[in-house]
């Protein structure tokens, strides 16, 4: 038994500077067993801030059980 986690992550394709960009990331885990401190790191690209002002975000999840899934959403602001 081990678990198999699963990353998807969502968002508008297309922003103009100052534009509101909204994203959710999903983490599943689709093995048969419990995943414990599961933890996201997301390097935001170029040409978009975080309220935070850090280009890297990292969103502690915690345990996923067997087929759960958690998600993420935040928020990024164009300036490019």
């Amino acid at each position: 038994a081990k678990p198999v986690l699963t990353c998807e992550k969502t968002g508008t394709c297309e922003a103009c500077p100052g534009d509101p960009i909204h994203y959710t990331i999903s983490v599943t885990n689709r093995g048969s067993c419990a995943a414990h401190e599961v933890v996201i790191t997301d390097n935001l690209p170029d040409g978009v801030i975080h309220e935070s002002c850090q280009k890297t975000l990292v969103f502690k999840l915690g345990t996923l059980e067997p087929c759960e899934t958690k998600k993420v959403n935040f928020c990024v602001i164009a300036d490019k």
